[in-house]
């Protein structure tokens, strides 16, 4: 997503848990986050729009 906003100038949309040091070796989120986010995406896959 980084490529197409930074270096196309796409408009985009990130979505996902929170966390600390995000994208870091030590990267960590909350478990309660990580399935409310694949919860969500889930939806997303096969819900109609």
């Amino acid at each position: 997503m980084h490529f197409f906003a930074r270096h196309l100038k796409i408009p985009t949309l990130g979505y996902g848990p929170g966390g600390e040091a995000c994208h870091a070796v030590d990267e960590r989120a909350p478990v309660r986050e990580l399935l409310a986010s694949a919860r969500i995406y889930a939806a997303l896959m096969t819900q109609p729009l």
